[in-house]
């Protein structure tokens, strides 16, 4: 049986609907709830279709929200929404279809509240839990994340997802086992999500276990060819083992990408240049990293390698310049005041060396984490 959006628009008017074309529906679109991604047409399909017992008023307005939607009007879709609600407030599907747009409104607190209705009616729903989840996940509420989606796993029916939101959280509470068991559960599931493989990655890269990380890195790069950001950890777990030809290739991938995409991502730019002027190419080096800072002129780390690189010819105005303005987009970059003491002891500002030495020592003993929230040094 194949069944088109018209059909279904078609049969929305029917008092009883069977429940195989409910079946038929549910396989046609696919549905996939991913952490805040809505199924925008799926949700509110479901909704019309389960609605013919609320009312023509209900119909109306749920048919409003589905319109609204598939022209990208959220703030209307969730008016409509609403007005169905009104209506019929135990109207599980329309909440449901609520809260995923308010999460893309990113509209928490109403979200939050509109979560916590669903969750006093259906309390053993495993897809309210992996909502509430997402949205305490949004919220920056990670306990709480954490112990939701745990709630959405160990109910029937639990979608796959509740492991992705489970994971991310565990990672940022610092339950890193917590974090690499559920990334492989997604991967048990589905051996072709090569956004857990890359996180997985990521959890070998950070605990040095490099030979690991790099057959992640890999079944990235085979499933998703274009995530630049594997090939360039990649790139660096391969030079942490001693391949340099192959991480030299890794970095150029990523490059390669990054250019294709234009995207700013300076990292693999300035690794391949620090690693071509451990080589003594120090031109082909500084060229490299100077394409750094050209692809993001606000990359704290390519500015400081550039700065270092400049260095190395003596001491310049451009060391200065690229010094002050990685500490300007990261006001807690450590060695970068400690460079730039060395480049005032060059040119023999002694006050000036002074003041940034001991900067460096205030930083190296109240340390700041970076803005960016990644770490300043591979």
């Amino acid at each position: 049986m194949t069944i088109s959006p018209g059909d279904l628009r078609d049969k929305v008017g029917r008092k009883v609907l069977p429940v195989r074309l409910l079946q038929e529906v549910w396989f046609l679109m696919r549905l996939k709830t991913k952490p805040f991604v809505a199924t925008s047409v799926g949700l509110i399909l479901i909704c019309l279709l389960t609605a013919d017992v609320e009312g023509q008023q209900t119909r109306e307005s749920l048919n409003q929200a589905q319109l609204a939607l598939d022209s990208g009007r959220l703030e209307d879709a969730a008016g409509s929404l609403r007005e169905a609600l009104d209506i019929d407030p135990n109207h599980r599907e329309a909440r449901v279809a609520l809260v995923d747009v308010l999460m893309r409104l990113m509209q928490w607190d109403e979200a939050e509240a509109q979560i916590e209705t669903l969750r006093a009616r259906f309390p053993k729903d495993a897809q309210v839990a992996y909502m509430a989840a997402a949205v305490a996940y949004r919220k920056g509420d990670f306990e709480r994340a954490n112990q939701l989606a745990g709630e959405s796993i160990d109910l029937p029916d639990a979608p796959i997802q509740a492991y992705r939101i489970r994971a991310f959280a565990r990672f940022i509470i610092k339950d890193h086992e917590g974090f690499r068991a559920d990334l492989e559960h997604l991967i048990e599931q589905n051996p072709d999500d090569s956004d857990a493989y890359y996180h997985l990655g990521r959890y070998y890269y950070e605990s040095q276990q490099f030979t690991e990380a790099i057959a992640a890195f890999e079944r990235v790069t085979e499933l998703a060819p274009q995530t630049y950001k594997a090939h360039y950890f990649l790139g660096w777990c391969q030079q942490a083992q001693g391949d340099l030809s192959s991480a030299k290739q890794s970095y150029k991938r990523a490059i390669g990408i990054v250019d294709q995409q234009k995207v700013r991502y300076g990292w693999p730019f300035t690794d391949l240049g620090e690693l071509l002027i451990t080589e003594w190419e120090y031109e082909s080096g500084l060229g490299w990293q100077y394409r750094a800072i050209r692809n993001d002129p606000q990359f704290p780390y390519g500015r400081y390698k550039y700065a270092s690189a400049l260095m190395k010819e003596g001491p310049s105005a451009e060391v200065e310049q690229n010094l002050q303005l990685a500490i300007k987009f990261d006001p807690g970059y450590t060695e970068a005041y400690y460079l730039l003491g060395r480049y005032y002891q060059g040119i023999g500002e002694k006050d000036k060396a002074k003041e940034a030495f001991a900067k460096f020592q205030e930083l190296r003993k109240n340390p700041l984490a970076s803005p960016y929230g990644v770490r300043r040094e591979r």
